[in-house]
C-alpha cells in the first residue's frame, strides 16, 4: 500500500489466560477508513466489531475491541484499514484449575517456626474486614488460577530473605503479587496488618513531571498526581500550587538546594541550618501542596554540591536534615524522605543508603521512588534482568526496582502510600536519552505493571523540554501524552 498511515496497536491484560476478556486498542495520527479488527489462531482468523472509536482532544483517533479466548497458545490480533496495518502476537495461557466464580485472593504467610499466637494476630487484626487467608506453606500462597494472588510474607528472614523469596515466587508462581511485612511479636503484627494503610486498593493515580505538566493535565480535565519542585536557599519561598490542587491533582513538591549541576540538591554543612529554617517556612507557608520531599537522589554524586568529588551526601546527613524538618513542620504539612537512584551503584549499594535512611528517620507520610527502563523496549518493564555486578547483583536493571524500593519502605512505613515521581524509559534506539514520541505501549505496560504493584501514584518524567533533559520532554510527544490521559482516564 503506497502513502501507508502508521498505526499503534496495543492489548490488554499482560498475562492472557483461556476465557478471559482480552481488549486491543488502534491509535493513528490519522483517520482510518474501513477498519477492522480479527483474531489469528493456527490457520483460523476470527472477525471482531469495532466495540468503540473516538478522536482524541490531541487529534490522535482510536478503535477498540474486546473478546475472549478459548484455545491455548500463540494467538495473534490484527487490524487492518484501507491504508495501514498492524498485528500483536500474545500467549495465551492454560487455566490452572479455575475457581467456580473469580475472586481475589490475600494470603497471610507466616515464616515455619510461628506458633499460634502469631496466627491469633492475623485473624484478630484482619478476618473481620478482609477474611484473609492464612497458613504457613508457599505453595499453597501461591497456588490456584485467580484473578489475583497476594501474597503478604511475614518475616521473610525465617524463610531465607526477601530476594530468595521473590525469586522463587517470580519461577514457580508468576503474577502474584509479593509484598512484606515484619514485626517483632505477634502483638505489633496484630498492629501493622491492622492499619488503614495495610490494605491497598486505591486505583493508580497517573499524572507528569513539573508544573507545567499540571497545568497540562488541569487543562483537559485529567485528574491525577503531578511532581513540582522549587530550590529553597536561605530564605523561605512562598508558593501557591492551588490551581492545581483544585483541579483535582495530587501535588507533590520537591524542595532542594540546587539541582545536579554543581549546585546540589542539599547544601553543605556551613548553609544546614539556614536551609532547614527556610525550607520549613516554605513548607508551611504553601498552599495546594498535598506532599513534600526535600532533596532528589542524594545518593549519585552528580546531586551533592560540587557535583562528584564535592561534598558527599551521606545516608547519615539525609537523615539529620530530613528529621530536624520533620519535628519543625509537625504534622501541619506531610512529609516524605528524598527519593535515591535506584540505579547507582559504583562503590556503593544504594539498597544499604535506602534502608538506613528509612531505619533511621522520624516517620515518613509517603514514600517517593524513581524507575525506569533502561531503553524504549517495552518487555524491559516486565523484565526480571538485575545488574550482573557487586554491589548491586541484589537490584533489578529495570523498572521492578520498585518493588526493592517499597520492600525496604514498607518494612517500616506499611501505611504510607507509595509514589513513582519519575518514571521514564531511559535511551533511544540510537543510544540519546530520552522517549521515542510513538511509544504509547510503554505508558499502557508501565501503568499495568504499577497497579499491580499498587502504588498510589505515578508521574511520568517529564512534560517540558528543559536543557540537557529535554529528550524527555512530553509536550511535543502528543501520542505518549494521549496514552497518559487514557490511562488516567482508567
Amino acid at each position: 500500500m503506497s502513502g501507508q498511515a502508521i498505526v499503534s496497536l496495543a492489548i490488554t491484560p499482560r498475562v492472557i489466560r483461556v476465557g478471559e476478556m482480552v481488549t486491543a486498542t488502534a491509535c493513528s495520527a490519522v483517520g482510518l477508513t474501513h477498519v477492522a479488527f480479527s483474531v489469528v489462531f493456527g490457520d483460523t482468523v476470527y472477525p471482531f466489531d469495532i466495540t468503540k472509536m473516538w478522536k482524541s482532544g490531541g487529534g490522535l483517533h482510536y478503535w477498540r475491541t474486546e473478546f475472549r479466548v478459548n484455545d491455548p497458545g500463540e494467538h495473534s490480533v490484527r487490524v487492518v484499514s484501507d491504508s495501514a496495518e498492524a498485528s500483536v502476537s500474545f500467549e495465551v495461557m492454560a487455566p490452572r484449575g479455575k475457581p467456580r466464580e473469580p475472586y481475589e485472593r490475600t494470603y497471610v504467610l507466616l515464616p515455619p517456626k510461628a506458633d499460634a499466637e502469631w496466627a491469633r494476630a492475623v485473624v484478630e487484626a484482619t478476618w473481620d474486614e478482609h477474611r484473609y487467608t492464612l497458613g504457613g506453606s508457599a505453595d499453597d500462597a501461591g497456588i490456584g488460577d485467580l484473578d489475583v494472588r497476594r501474597v503478604m510474607l511475614v518475616n521473610a528472614a525465617g524463610w531465607g530473605g526477601e530476594r530468595v523469596m521473590r525469586e522463587w515466587y517470580a519461577e514457580w508462581y508468576p503474577g502474584v503479587d509479593l509484598s512484606f511485612v515484619n514485626a517483632d511479636s505477634p502483638e505489633q503484627l496484630k498492629r501493622v496488618l491492622g492499619l488503614p494503610g495495610a490494605h491497598h486498593d486505591a486505583p493508580l493515580q497517573v499524572g507528569l513531571h513539573d508544573e507545567a505538566g499540571g497545568a497540562d493535565m488541569a487543562s483537559h480535565g485529567m485528574k491525577g498526581v503531578c511532581l513540582v519542585h522549587a530550590v529553597v536557599q536561605r530564605e523561605a519561598r512562598k508558593l501557591d500550587f492551588r490551581p492545581l490542587q483544585d483541579a483535582g491533582i495530587t501535588v507533590i513538591c520537591r524542595l532542594g538546594w540546587g539541582y545536579a549541576d554543581g549546585t546540589g540538591t542539599l547544601p553543605r554543612p556551613a548553609d544546614k541550618e539556614a536551609f532547614i529554617d527556610a525550607a520549613a517556612g516554605t513548607i508551611l507557608q504553601a498552599d495546594g501542596v498535598d506532599y513534600f520531599h526535600v532533596g532528589n537522589e542524594p545518593n549519585n554524586p552528580g546531586e551533592w554540591p560540587g557535583g562528584p568529588g564535592g561534598y558527599a551526601l551521606t545516608a547519615d546527613y539525609v537523615v539529620e536534615i530530613y528529621n530536624a524538618l520533620w519535628y519543625l513542620v509537625g504534622k501541619r504539612a506531610k512529609l516524605g524522605p528524598p527519593p535515591i537512584d535506584p540505579y547507582f551503584g559504583p562503590g556503593s549499594d544504594n539498597g544499604d543508603y535506602w534502608a538506613h535512611i528509612i531505619e533511621y528517620i522520624a516517620g515518613a507520610d509517603a514514600i517517593f521512588l524513581h524507575a525506569k527502563t533502561q531503553s524504549n523496549l517495552v518487555a524491559q518493564v516486565w523484565s526480571m534482568e538485575k545488574f550482573a555486578d557487586e554491589p548491586l547483583w541484589w537490584q533489578y536493571l529495570h523498572l521492578r526496582t520498585v518493588e526493592t524500593g517499597k520492600a525496604i519502605a514498607r518494612a517500616r512505613f506499611w501505611d504510607a502510600p507509595v509514589f513513582v515521581t519519575e518514571c521514564n524509559p531511559q535511551r533511544r534506539g540510537d543510544g540519546s536519552l530520552g522517549w521515542e514520541a510513538q511509544n504509547l505501549a510503554w505508558i499502557h505496560e508501565a501503568c499495568a505493571y504499577l497497579r499491580e504493584q499498587e502504588v498510589a501514584g505515578v508521574a511520568f518524567y517529564r512534560y517540558e523540554l528543559a536543557g540537557d533533559q529535554a529528550g524527555f520532554g512530553l509536550e511535543d510527544k502528543p501520542v505518549i501524552l494521549e496514552a497518559i490521559r487514557a490511562e488516567a482516564g482508567d
